[in-house]
């Protein structure tokens, strides 16, 4: 058999057609097709599945490019990020619209009381709010840690709704749509004046528990903290004391350390905190966003083994 190219994701007739048109030295197949003495021969893996490829990436020996169907790579082995010859693409961008509106669905049901609202039909009673705790956007201030493509477009949403954005980087390089742009060991010095901290950052040596008690201190007590980014970013047991004590105002999780986010875990009873399973980034036609990206670069690849597309950088992490 000559070489393989190897995909996980379910692909529509017109999608496998595709790949057959541009590269036709290749056999192509669902991963689960190939035979074991048969792997030596994948130079091009089309998505990720942990639990299938943990024990048999050394086999893969002729691999040279991976496609995953995430933005972030966080998630995968040593054997492949320490191979700076093997290619490795993402799909960043394509998760823009669903994360920023996913945030300002918090921000929005959060500040129009939505929330207790919620809890309080659930027990069928007429909840007497309080003016004072309702909230309105023009004005405020929105933390965005992470300026990338999500962080943009975060940042270019809430200028829509008159706040000021601050935009948290690795070297505080100024981006579109901030008002001001801060480096990682700046921010914490500055975090009083959030209404709003979003956190849409890889998970890099130097965001691993970023987020910890000292940050959670740094805060006001009318601040909400929502985790988009990455679950170890975080560290929960921090973020709850930081809650129960009303040392902020509350959090909207998606992303967690561990997933599924374990059942005994303290964050499910917790009334001010939110959670979601994982879900910002999805979306029905999930597949056909991810596939042009994989065909712009595939097609480069045919012609010179390189990518045109998201490729990643080893040493980032992203």
């Amino acid at each position: 058999m000559s070489k393989i190219l190897a995909y996980f994701p379910e692909l529509s007739e017109d999608h496998r057609r595709k790949i057959l048109e541009i590269s036709p030295n290749y056999q192509v197949f669902k991963f689960s097709e190939i035979q074991v003495e048969d792997y030596d021969k994948i130079e091009i893996l089309f998505g990720w599945d942990e639990v299938r490829l943990k024990d048999i990436i050394s086999q893969l020996t002729s691999l040279k490019w991976v496609q995953v169907l995430s933005s972030g790579i966080d998630y995968l082995p040593g054997e492949i990020m320490n191979n700076s010859q093997l290619l490795i693409s993402n799909t960043s961008g394509i998760h823009v619209f669903g994360m920023m509106e996913s945030v300002f669905a918090y921000i929005l049901s959060f500040g129009r009381g939505f929330y207790p609202s919620l809890r309080a039909q659930a027990s069928n009673q007429w909840l007497e709010v309080d003016s004072r705790q309702m909230q309105t956007l023009p004005g405020k201030t929105i933390f965005i840690f992470g300026t990338g493509n999500v962080g943009k477009e975060i940042a270019r949403m809430s200028k829509q709704f008159g706040m000021r954005t601050v935009g948290v980087n690795t070297n505080g390089r100024k981006i579109d749509y901030f008002d001001q742009t801060l480096t990682l060991i700046e921010a914490p010095n500055m975090l009083n004046k959030a209404h709003f901290v979003v956190n849409a950052m890889p998970l890099t040596n130097q965001t691993y528990k970023y987020f910890d008690q000292t940050f959670f201190d740094a805060m006001s007590q009318q601040s909400v903290f929502i985790n988009i980014g990455r679950g170890s970013s975080v560290s929960e047991d921090d973020l709850y004391d930081a809650v129960v004590n009303q040392q902020i105002a509350g959090a909207y999780l998606d992303v967690f350390d561990s997933e599924p986010l374990r059942r005994e875990s303290p964050l499910w009873s917790c009334e001010d905190v939110v959670i979601t399973p994982h879900i910002t980034g999805q979306m029905a036609d999930y597949n056909d966003k991810v596939f042009p990206i994989f065909i712009e670069n595939l097609q480069r690849f045919t012609i010179d083994q390189t990518l045109i597309r998201n490729q990643c950088d080893h040493t980032k992490g992203y």
